[in-house]
């Protein structure tokens, strides 16, 4: 049971008991009425001040929700910014060494060109 059902059941099962023990005890007409807009009241005064609650923790864990989300992004992309520039520099590494083969390629072949030999 979700905490949302269990407030809402209890307040349902606050409600209906005080409305029985009103209706079973032996009051005039009047005072019962009163007893029961009383009770009304204190239930209706209840509810909202338990919705207020809830409205709060609501609104308080949305903007915790989003304060890690942000954090969580800010991360990611700092992570990834790291990545990129790791990456970056493996490729120009790469590249340098690459062109240091073909370069050394092209000298060796020209060496081993026949004519060229002494």
């Amino acid at each position: 049971m979700t905490k949302k059902s269990a407030v809402s059941s209890l307040l349902v099962g606050a409600a209906i008991g005080a409305a029985s023990a009103l209706l079973f005890a032996p009051k005039p007409g009047k005072e019962l009425r009163s007893d029961l807009s009383n009770r009304y009241q204190g239930l209706c005064e209840s509810t909202t001040r338990v919705a207020g609650n809830v409205s709060q923790t609501a609104t308080e864990l949305a903007r915790s929700a989003a304060d890690k989300a942000g954090a969580v992004i800010s991360s990611a992309k700092d992570t990834l910014s790291i990545a990129k520039t790791a990456g970056t520099e493996v490729l120009e590494e790469g590249k340098e060494k690459l062109d240091d083969v073909k370069n050394q390629a092209a000298e060796e072949a020209d060496a081993n060109k026949p004519g060229t030999r002494f």
